[in-house]
């Protein structure tokens, strides 16, 4: 059967770009999708009124109004009880509210309901990395690349796992990748050369993050770098494609 693909609006990178598209990190890669016009097999229209929710939650979401935004969500989801990227949105504020549990179990749902929810996945190895379930994690990503492969902020966190799980030439690869197709993306940049920092290092002495970190500060002086190690989430503001 034929993926129901999602679009997703570009922030970052070349806006005419025809093979990948982007949308703006939230760190740890977690985001909130937005919804495409129509699938060819997915004949469901959603309720306008419930995207029109939606939007709005994302909105309040970004402004950090999290009962706002909760409140939002679950109206659209009244409206349309299978509406994933509300569930999403849910887990989203589970998260900003600290209650990991209730994030992972909306993000699952939103799964259920979508399994095509590139974003879900994402948000998901985004929790399994800040419990330290790096291995658990990368199975998640991948599965939103094999949704979208330019999907740039997954592509992104492959590789700060693959070199997180010790595989500096596999996260070289990936990032090299995106760095062709967003040549602008100051974060993949400075991953890559994280990725060539620990590779040096492990020339004359065991490497770690930390170390390769410290390396790489010390010769360019990125602050981008920080967000390898420790990230903050960020909530994205997005708009929704009406019917």
């Amino acid at each position: 059967m034929k993926r129901c693909r999602m679009k997703r609006n570009p922030t970052t990178g070349p806006p005419d770009d025809p093979d990948m598209k982007t949308i703006q990190g939230i760190q740890l890669g977690l985001v909130v999708a937005t919804l495409a016009a129509g699938c060819a097999t997915a004949p469901h229209r959603w309720q306008p009124r419930a995207l029109a929710l939606q939007a709005a939650g994302i909105d309040a979401l970004g402004r950090g109004e999290l009962d706002r935004a909760a409140g939002h969500f679950s109206l659209a989801l009244e409206y349309e009880p299978r509406l994933a990227e509300a569930e999403n949105g849910l887990g989203l504020v589970a998260l900003r509210r600290g209650d990991w549990a209730r994030a992972e179990e909306r993000f699952r749902a939103a799964l259920a309901l979508n399994e095509d929810l590139a974003e879900a996945h994402l948000n998901i190895a985004g929790l399994l990395m800040r419990r330290d379930a790096d291995a658990d994690a990368l199975p998640q990503v991948r599965a939103a690349l094999a949704i979208d492969p330019g999907y740039a902020d997954a592509r992104l966190l492959s590789g700060e796992l693959l070199l997180r799980l010790g595989r500096p030439n596999d996260a070289h690869w990936e990032l090299e990748k995106l760095c062709a197709a967003f040549p602008g993306r100051a974060d993949a940049h400075a991953a890559n050369a994280l990725v060539l920092a620990y590779e040096e290092l492990t020339e004359d002495q065991p490497a770690t993050l930390a170390a390769a970190l410290s390396f790489v500060q010390g010769r360019a002086a990125i602050d981008q770098f920080q967000h390898i190690l420790h990230r903050e989430p960020v909530e994205p503001r997005h708009e929704i494609d009406l019917p």
